[in-house]
Protein backbone atom coordinates (compact mmCIF):
# COMPACT_ATOMS: atom_id res chain seq x y z
CA UNK A 1 0.00 0.00 0.00
CA UNK A 2 2.59 3.21 0.91
CA UNK A 3 4.39 1.75 -2.35
CA UNK A 4 1.78 2.89 -4.48
CA UNK A 5 -0.01 5.35 -1.97
CA UNK A 6 3.25 7.41 -0.61
CA UNK A 7 1.32 10.67 -0.65
CA UNK A 8 -1.34 9.12 1.55
CA UNK A 9 -1.42 8.45 5.37
CA UNK A 10 -3.48 8.07 8.19
CA UNK A 11 -7.12 7.58 7.47
CA UNK A 12 -7.01 8.44 3.86
CA UNK A 13 -4.59 5.04 3.74
CA UNK A 14 -6.82 2.82 5.48
CA UNK A 15 -9.53 4.00 3.15
CA UNK A 16 -7.38 3.22 0.48
CA UNK A 17 -6.74 0.06 2.05
CA UNK A 18 -9.78 -1.33 2.73
CA UNK A 19 -10.86 -0.62 -0.79
CA UNK A 20 -7.86 -2.34 -2.49
CA UNK A 21 -8.45 -5.23 0.07
CA UNK A 22 -12.43 -5.51 -1.88
CA UNK A 23 -10.80 -5.31 -5.45
CA UNK A 24 -8.47 -8.14 -4.06
CA UNK A 25 -11.74 -9.85 -3.16
CA UNK A 26 -13.13 -9.46 -6.11
CA UNK A 27 -10.56 -11.08 -8.09
CA UNK A 28 -10.48 -13.97 -5.75
CA UNK A 29 -13.78 -14.99 -6.45
CA UNK A 30 -13.10 -14.87 -10.21
CA UNK A 31 -10.63 -17.41 -9.72
CA UNK A 32 -13.27 -19.77 -7.79
CA UNK A 33 -14.63 -22.36 -11.32
CA UNK A 34 -18.34 -22.35 -10.16
CA UNK A 35 -18.65 -18.53 -10.03
CA UNK A 36 -16.21 -18.15 -13.02
CA UNK A 37 -18.49 -19.74 -14.95
CA UNK A 38 -21.37 -17.84 -13.98
CA UNK A 39 -20.16 -14.98 -14.95
CA UNK A 40 -19.23 -15.97 -18.03
CA UNK A 41 -23.05 -17.10 -18.67
CA UNK A 42 -24.23 -13.83 -17.32
CA UNK A 43 -26.04 -16.01 -14.53
CA UNK A 44 -23.94 -14.05 -11.43
CA UNK A 45 -22.33 -10.51 -11.10
CA UNK A 46 -19.68 -9.34 -8.68
CA UNK A 47 -19.92 -6.35 -6.98
CA UNK A 48 -17.42 -4.31 -5.03
CA UNK A 49 -19.33 -2.48 -2.15
CA UNK A 50 -17.67 -0.66 0.88
CA UNK A 51 -20.03 0.70 3.42
CA UNK A 52 -18.91 4.29 5.24
CA UNK A 53 -19.42 4.12 8.79
CA UNK A 54 -18.88 7.85 9.01
CA UNK A 55 -21.98 8.63 6.90
CA UNK A 56 -23.51 5.44 6.41
CA UNK A 57 -23.27 5.64 2.59
CA UNK A 58 -22.67 2.70 0.35
CA UNK A 59 -20.02 3.16 -2.25
CA UNK A 60 -19.48 0.55 -5.08
CA UNK A 61 -16.83 0.39 -7.38
CA UNK A 62 -17.36 1.07 -10.88
CA UNK A 63 -15.17 -0.41 -13.32
CA UNK A 64 -15.77 2.32 -15.92
CA UNK A 65 -14.31 5.28 -13.97
CA UNK A 66 -12.09 2.66 -12.15
CA UNK A 67 -13.52 4.13 -8.73
CA UNK A 68 -15.93 3.37 -5.79
CA UNK A 69 -18.92 5.69 -6.94
CA UNK A 70 -22.56 6.51 -4.31
CA UNK A 71 -24.48 3.10 -4.92
CA UNK A 72 -27.80 5.17 -5.07
CA UNK A 73 -26.19 7.45 -7.61
CA UNK A 74 -25.28 4.51 -10.23
CA UNK A 75 -28.52 2.46 -11.02
CA UNK A 76 -31.96 1.65 -9.19
CA UNK A 77 -32.35 -1.52 -7.49
CA UNK A 78 -34.51 -3.08 -10.37
CA UNK A 79 -31.29 -2.89 -12.69
CA UNK A 80 -29.41 -4.68 -10.75
CA UNK A 81 -31.70 -7.29 -9.41
CA UNK A 82 -33.14 -10.25 -11.73
CA UNK A 83 -36.59 -10.22 -12.66
CA UNK A 84 -36.62 -13.66 -10.77
CA UNK A 85 -34.84 -11.75 -8.01
CA UNK A 86 -37.47 -9.36 -7.72
CA UNK A 87 -39.94 -11.31 -7.53
CA UNK A 88 -38.80 -13.51 -4.89
CA UNK A 89 -38.15 -10.42 -3.00
CA UNK A 90 -41.62 -9.55 -3.36
CA UNK A 91 -42.88 -12.78 -2.32
CA UNK A 92 -41.00 -12.85 0.81
CA UNK A 93 -42.39 -9.48 2.20
CA UNK A 94 -46.02 -10.64 1.87
CA UNK A 95 -45.01 -14.22 2.70
CA UNK A 96 -45.68 -13.87 6.86
CA UNK A 97 -48.73 -11.41 6.49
Amino acid sequence: MKEHYQKYEGEALMDLAVKENVLTQLENLRTYPVIHSRLKSNEMRLHGWVYEIETGEVVQYTPLQGDFLPLQSQFSRSAWLTAKQQERIYKGSYANS
